[in-house]
């Protein structure tokens, strides 16, 4: 995330960023506990609140070097194309 925008604090940009963000994580993290690659428990923090914990299952290791593959991938896709826009 960019705090800055030309030397000045954008705080609605990036307010909207984290919302999205947000808005595609949840329904990520829903179809991975579906899909049996994560598992999550509700658990209370060092503050007395209820937070829900992710873990990895064995699954979902044997998933990961796809994802990190296809990840790389989108990733070579968004540089190239901002490469070809800035000319």
């Amino acid at each position: 995330m960019r705090w800055l925008n030309n030397g000045r604090w954008n705080e609605l940009r990036d307010a909207e960023w984290v919302a999205q963000f947000l808005l595609a994580l949840y329904p990520a993290l829903h179809r991975m506990e579906q899909s049996g690659w994560i598992r999550s428990e509700w658990k209370l923090t060092e503050t007395n609140r209820k937070a829900k914990y992710y873990r990895l299952t064995a699954a979902g290791q044997k998933e990961l070097p796809k994802a990190e593959e296809g990840f790389e991938q989108l990733v070579k896709g968004v540089r190239a194309v901002l490469r070809y826009a800035q000319g």
